[in-house]
């Protein structure tokens, strides 16, 4: 039995997360639902807010075709516009990481986020860069050697330090948008 998903719910006022995701997961595990079930499933939740963070999986792709993925991207964005077109889309770029070395970033990673970023922008959807809170050169080593450690050993995943660090600084990123979003929710 695999579980692929997790859903905590408010009644009252506040926030509400369901969380989607397997590891390994590309953007494009969100195009091979079923278009009907996708689309229920989202007019059923209702979300204010959708937060996209693919990227890295995709980023150690050494036969990423861009252009491709930035389609299928595309299309997931697509999809939920069309199902919440009052819904915020963020989109999350992803953290650094490292292969085979400490400072060996897959070549198609910073490809992936600069795309995403570029994207985002052409969309005019917030996007947060998550390698911005990290060192720009040999991130992933630094955050491995960071004491507490915030990057496990393996360069890619993040320690449960590194994840909180990271949660403060994106919720951070998030305090304008929800803000901004309270207004025109509330106006008269």
């Amino acid at each position: 039995v695999s579980i692929a998903s997790v859903s905590l719910f408010n009644s009252k006022t506040g926030l509400s997360l369901s969380k989607v995701g397997y590891p390994g997961a590309t953007v494009d595990i969100l195009n091979k639902l079923d278009d009907r079930v996708f689309t229920e499933e989202l007019r059923r939740i209702n979300p204010h807010m959708v937060v996209l963070a693919f990227g890295t999986n995709e980023g150690f792709n050494d036969n990423l075709n861009l252009v491709t993925y930035a389609n299928n991207y595309l299309n997931v964005v697509s999809k939920i516009r069309q199902t919440l077109p009052d819904a915020k889309i963020v989109v999350v770029a992803p953290p650094a990481a490292s292969r085979g070395g400490p400072c060996n970033s897959p070549p198609n990673l910073e490809r992936v986020r600069a795309r995403l970023i570029e994207l985002a922008q052409d969309e005019k959807l917030q996007v947060w860069d998550w390698s911005s809170i990290m060192p720009s050169s040999c991130g992933a080593q630094a955050w491995a050697s960071a004491n507490p450690k915030l990057m496990a050993s393996d360069h890619v995943h993040l320690t449960r330090a590194g994840y909180e660090l990271s949660a403060k600084h994106f919720a951070k990123f998030l305090e304008p948008i929800v803000t901004e979003m309270r207004k025109i929710q509330y106006a008269l």
